[in-house]
C-alpha cells in the first residue's frame, strides 16, 4: 500500500526563495528536509539535484519523499515511496 498522506518521518523537498547577497536577486532553491536534521546545507539550485538527494536518503532509510511547492499551503505531492508495503 502506497501512503497517501505524509508521515512525520518522511523526507520533504521544499521550494523556497532566497536572495543573492551581492546582487539582491531573488532565486528559487529546493531544500531537502526531514526530522532530527537541520536543512542547512541541503538547499539545491535545481529540483532534480534536490530530488536525487532526497531519493537517495529515502531509499537508505525506507521512507517516502514528498514535494511541497508552497510549504504554507499544506499541499504535498508524493514523489516516491520506499516504505515496505507489507
Amino acid at each position: 500500500m502506497v501512503p497517501t498522506q505524509k508521515r512525520h518521518d518522511d523526507i520533504v523537498i521544499q521550494r523556497r526563495f532566497g536572495e543573492n547577497a551581492s546582487t539582491g536577486t531573488v532565486k528559487q532553491v529546493y531544500a531537502v528536509t526531514y526530522p532530527d536534521h537541520t536543512d542547512q546545507g541541503t538547499e539545491r539550485a535545481s529540483y532534480s539535484e534536490a530530488e536525487q538527494k532526497a531519493l537517495t536518503l529515502a531509499e537508505a532509510k525506507g521512507l517516502s519523499v514528498w514535494y511541497e511547492e508552497n510549504p504554507h499551503s499544506g499541499k504535498r505531492t508524493l514523489v516516491k515511496s520506499f516504505r515496505d508495503s507489507t
